[in-house]
């Protein structure tokens, strides 16, 4: 059986599951956001792959709006992600 990226231990109640990507109280197979880590990594190398595409000024947009001035697409590119 898989595991979602974002099941994680509840900190408040010992036993219980949260999802850390919707930030609710539960995690269920039945999730439309269910995603395994090995999806999470396929569709963040997309979406890297997309931004450097893009010319040199949107990608320094996307930098500072989205990931605080840094360009992780460009620094993954040895790291095989």
């Amino acid at each position: 059986m898989s595991r979602c990226f974002a099941k994680e231990n509840h900190l408040l109640k010992p036993g219980a599951v949260c999802c850390s990507a919707l930030k609710v109280n539960k995690c269920s197979m039945n999730c439309r956001f269910f995603k395994t880590k090995q999806q999470i990594k396929t569709d963040i190398a997309k979406v890297y792959k997309r931004i450097k595409s893009l010319s040199v000024t949107q990608q320094n947009y996307i930098s500072d709006m989205y990931y605080h001035g840094k360009r992780p697409w460009l620094e993954q590119e040895g790291a095989g992600i």
